[in-house]
């Protein structure tokens, strides 16, 4: 739904204008009414391809005006693999605590052997 900023309230529907322009370019050949592009489409592109973009469902949600999650998470399927990609965030994070670590005690052992050097 879109608010009609003419008359206040809801906008019932579409122009028609965006009907026979959709015809016209896309609709020649579709028979079938789930072929058809209609305004609805450019809605649920707009909710694919946040998706896509590896946006959050609950923002995808916010933004298309859901009123619960449950009607979102049809798009749920679309999203990267964030799950795959939070676990290699981790492993990158250890690897690089494991370098520091490692370059904090060969700094140390270099400290000593300086110490040692030093002393003898």
């Amino acid at each position: 739904m879109f608010p009609d900023n003419r008359h206040g309230g809801i906008m019932g529907q579409v122009s028609k204008t965006f009907r026979e322009v959709a015809d016209r370019l896309f609709n020649k050949e579709s028979k079938e009414s789930k072929q058809r592009v209609c305004f609805h489409t450019l809605r649920h592109s707009f909710g694919s391809w946040l998706a896509m973009e590896g946006v959050p469902l609950i923002t995808i949600k916010e933004l298309m005006g859901h009123k619960s999650l449950a009607m979102t998470e049809r798009y749920a399927h679309l999203l990267p693999d964030l799950k795959k990609q939070a676990a290699l965030n981790v492993a990158d994070i250890f690897r690089e605590s494991l370098i520091k670590q490692a370059e904090k005690e060969k700094q140390a052992q270099n400290a000593a052997a300086e110490e040692q050097a030093a002393i003898a």
